[in-house]
Order: structure tokens, then sequence, then C-alpha cells
């Protein structure tokens, strides 16, 4: 029999696989911003981010080839993503600023809004707020443009973040009140329970323990 774990892995990655197999049927109206980002967990095993990494590496020297500009967008977007999760942040910043120029070169809004919230992020992560706080702003702008309320949610929580690492708790709050009436606008679950756990932190830094324990 196999280990647990294999099994676990193999799993994934029919998982994955069907997901990438239902994109392509589907034209590109799946959005792979989503998809990769429901795999940033460290729950998988860390060969699945090693063979996806490796796929889209492919995948991007392909594109290159095919001088076809949207692709390589998508894909150094999901390499991002992944060296993002795996804890390689110079790595993820240069693929999300190349996919960013790329998404601007053929006007894909969505795209560079997804590139703006990922490098305000690293940003953050560097100490560089007010960086950070730009290019949040900046996404939320191009998400309003084409009525992307999942990417304006993902913004508005990472803004609601910074605020709580400056330790300006009532902004913090603010942002994460507004990313919880958009998650609860398009039924995010994950996204819902994200702001309220964050609210509850808010709340338990500011000692309002009973108020803390309600939003937990």
């Amino acid at each position: 029999m196999f280990p647990l774990k294999n099994i676990t892995s193999i799993v994934i990655i029919i998982i994955l696989l069907c997901l990438n197999l239902t994109s392509c049927l589907t034209k590109g109206k799946i959005d792979e911003h989503i998809t990769i980002f429901n795999i940033g967990s460290e729950r998988y095993p860390y060969s699945v981010y090693e063979t996806l990494l490796s796929r889209y590496q492919e995948r991007l020297e392909l594109s290159k080839k095919q001088a076809d500009i949207s692709v390589r967008a998508r894909n150094l977007s999901m390499v991002s993503r992944i060296y993002f999760v795996r804890g390689h942040i110079n790595e993820s910043f240069d693929s999300a600023a190349k996919a960013l120029a790329l998404f601007k070169q053929y006007g894909d809004k969505a795209g560079q809004g997804s590139m703006l919230n990922r490098l305000g992020k690293i940003y953050a992560l560097w100490n560089q707020y007010d960086k950070a706080h730009e290019h949040y702003m900046l996404a939320i702008e191009l998400f309003d443009e084409v009525n992307y309320a999942y990417g304006k949610e993902q913004a508005l929580i990472n803004l609601g973040e910074l605020y709580r690492y400056k330790k300006e708790y009532q902004k913090a709050l603010d942002y994460y009140r507004k990313g919880l009436a958009l998650s609860l606008k398009i039924i995010d679950l994950q996204g819902e329970g994200i702001c309220l756990n964050n609210i509850g932190l808010i709340h338990q830094a500011k000692k309002n323990y009973a108020l803390a324990l309600d939003y937990y």
C-alpha cells in the first residue's frame, strides 16, 4: 500500500489537473489567480509545489517561444504565487513585476491588480509600508474598473493587515470591515473567516476581550 502522504499528494495533483482541464475547456473563463490562491497553503506537500513550479516554468518557456504575451503573463503570475507560498520572496517579486508589465502591455486590469496586490504584500514583508499601501490602492482602483470583487476583497484585507502591523488599529478595523462586507456580498466564506478572525485580533490587541471572543 502507498503511504498516506503519497496518496494525499496524488489526489491533490489529480484535482489540480482537473482544474487545469476545466480551465482549458472554458477558454480562460476560470480565473487562474483564484485557482493558484486556493492551493496557497502550507498544508500541501512540498512535492506538489515543486511539480507545479516545474510545470509553469516549462509553460513559461513555451509561451516565450510562441510570443504569447497573455499566456506568459499568467504563467509568471503562477510562478510568483508558488515562490511566495514557499517563502522565496525575491524570486516572487521578480516574477510578479514581470507579470505586471505584461498585463499592462495587453490591458488586463484584473491581472495588473492581482500583481499589484502581490507586490504590495512583499513590500509589507520588507517593512516598506508606504509602497505597500500605494500598490494596494492602485489594485483597488483597477479592480473597481473591471468590477472584480474578489480581487478588491483581498486588497482590503491586505490593507487591514498593513495597518495592524503598524498598530493603527482603527484604520485596520475600517479596512477589515469593508473586506467583510464584500466577503458577505460575494459569499466568500474563506475571506469572511479571515476578516472575522482579524477583527478579533484587533479587539484582542485593544484588550476588548469580550468583543474579540465574539468575532472568533
